[in-house]
């Protein structure tokens, strides 16, 4: 079981549960404003450095793939819709409680990630976005070894082989074709649209990376989130913005855009009762709710010794 946290207040608790339903934050409204653009700049510079140090036998394929990701990785990871959800790694943690509950009303749901998702409704939601849980990367050194795992040489000659064997699978005259000989006549025809199903989940993986890096600055959130990513660029005919899910809802003056997440109650495994001076009472409050919409978990109290004037 992978436990992960979400810190919060009494009543964003209340509307949750209630719901059982996040809000996933437009990526360009959280509180690092260069997020996913942090990103995108160190996926190019990823890139660019492996054209430019690039000695391989299929230099030529593999240079012409690097670029083919590089012309469209700008309306792939800074031209969709992303939205995110935030977790937290740590249970009971006083940075935490400081950070994102107000005084004597913080409370941290912990859930079991692999049952997150109710099926159906993930396989509905999944009609329209790319959904991902990431842990959040604050390092260039462990963003780059993410992508590393993403565009790996071997990687990319990998989807290039499935692409062109997935082509040649509905082309009956090319049947004949050995596997041995698919790089080279790559190289030789130049086989642009074979590979369009695994450009896609590379992608894919591409937009929730920069969905999930950060500066160092606020390495110490330890932050996991949940990642979604429109399936349809703004600069595809397709796009239809009024047609969306999204939503708004205001803080601060500030207009949000947000996409309601539901979430299958049965994930939720515990609930911590933030530092206070009135547990009992704020226990027996969160149990009659729990009662009431049926759900059944562990109620706790923080052990931090951490008192709120």
């Amino acid at each position: 079981m992978k436990k992960i946290y979400h810190y919060t207040s009494a009543s964003s608790l209340i509307g949750m549960l209630t719901h059982s339903q996040f809000w996933a934050t437009d990526i360009a409204f959280l509180n690092d404003h260069k997020e996913h653009v942090h990103g995108y700049a160190a996926a190019l510079a990823f890139i660019d450095q492996k054209i430019d140090s690039m000695v391989d036998p299929y230099k030529e394929v593999l240079i012409r793939f690097y670029e083919t990701l590089r012309k469209f990785i700008e309306p792939n990871v800074l031209g969709r819709d992303t939205y995110v959800v935030s977790f937290a790694k740590d249970r009971d943690s006083i940075s935490h409680w400081f950070s994102y509950c107000e005084k004597n009303q913080g409370y941290c749901i912990c859930f079991d990630e692999d049952s997150f998702f109710d099926p159906s409704e993930k396989l509905e939601f999944a009609t329209k976005y790319a959904i991902k849980f990431e842990s959040v990367l604050y390092e260039s050194s462990s963003f780059n070894e993410r992508l590393e795992k993403i565009l790996s040489r071997d990687v990319i000659l990998e989807a290039i082989k499935k692409g062109i064997a997935a082509e040649d699978h509905g082309n009956a005259k090319e049947k004949d074709k050995s596997k041995s000989t698919i790089l080279s006549q790559v190289i030789r025809d130049h086989h642009e649209h074979a590979p369009k199903r695994q450009l896609e989940r590379i992608f894919n993986e591409i937009v929730f990376s920069c969905g999930a890096y950060k500066f160092e600055g606020f390495k110490h959130e330890v932050e996991r989130r949940l990642v979604l990513s429109s399936k349809i660029s703004r600069v595809d005919e397709r796009y239809d913005y009024k047609e969306s899910d999204v939503k708004f809802r205001e803080r601060n003056g500030i207009i949000f855009p947000y996409v309601p997440v539901n979430f299958n109650r049965n994930s939720i495994q515990e609930i911590i009762i933030g530092p206070s001076g009135d547990f009992e009472l704020r226990r027996a409050g969160l149990q009659k709710l729990l009662d009431k919409i049926g759900i059944v978990c562990k109620v706790t109290s923080s052990s931090t010794p951490l008192r709120f004037s």
